[in-house]
């Protein structure tokens, strides 16, 4: 006797401090193994300012930013959500997962400077070298959560077989929380390194 069954999990990443949920569906499908690279879905969100002054722009950066439960306001901010899901492929002596799909949704959101051809030279250049900083600084929060969706699949389509179902969706969501944690610390670790940005460049004014 052969049957499958999926399984669903999402995690949410979101920056320095980490929102996590996570749902199980179980549902029938057809089966084959397949190996890819997780699936990968990028949005950007703007926040626009009007501003033609330093102070200004700080001004509004400071209001419209992202605030964060520390207390804090960001003036970039990035989440990622890696999702995972698999299948069970049963017979009377083992178990073990098929059709493995992970993929991961990062978000930016980032300040936009709607009127920048009003500013004066010294500040637009000013603003382009910060903004770029910037965009590089959250390009790495995304890296993290990339890097987290393709361990995940790795770890998932090598995990090989176990004599029951139970104990293999058991163990491959301890092998992909595990991941998770880790890029959390190393994540953790790069704002912490890089001061949210400021070693990179990423300070206005």
């Amino acid at each position: 006797m052969f049957f499958f069954i999926t399984f669903s999990h999402i995690i949410i990443s979101m920056n320095v401090k980490r929102i996590q949920t996570f749902f199980i569906i179980p549902m029938l499908l057809s089966s084959v193994l397949l190996y890819c690279e997780p699936r990968i879905s990028i949005k950007t969100n703007y926040y626009s300012l009007y501003s033609t002054s330093v102070s200004g722009l700080r001004k509004e950066m400071n209001k419209k930013g992202i605030k964060w439960t520390d207390g804090k306001t960001y003036d970039g901010f990035t989440s990622w959500y890696v999702k995972w899901r698999y299948e069970y492929y049963t017979s009377d002596d083992y178990c073990s997962l098929t059709n493995v799909d992970v993929s991961v949704d990062v978000e930016y959101t980032l300040p936009r400077w709607s009127v920048k051809l009003l500013g004066n030279m010294d500040l637009r250049i000013k603003w382009i070298r910060y903004s770029d900083a910037l965009k590089k600084h959250e390009d790495g929060h995304r890296d993290f959560g990339i890097g987290a969706a393709r361990d995940i699949e790795e770890a998932l389509l090598s995990i090989g077989s176990r004599p029951r179902c139970d104990t293999l969706g058991a163990d491959a969501n301890a092998i992909a929380y595990r991941i998770l944690d880790d890029f959390r610390r190393k994540e953790t670790e790069y704002d912490r390194k890089t001061e949210h940005g400021r070693t990179q460049g990423a300070v206005f004014p």
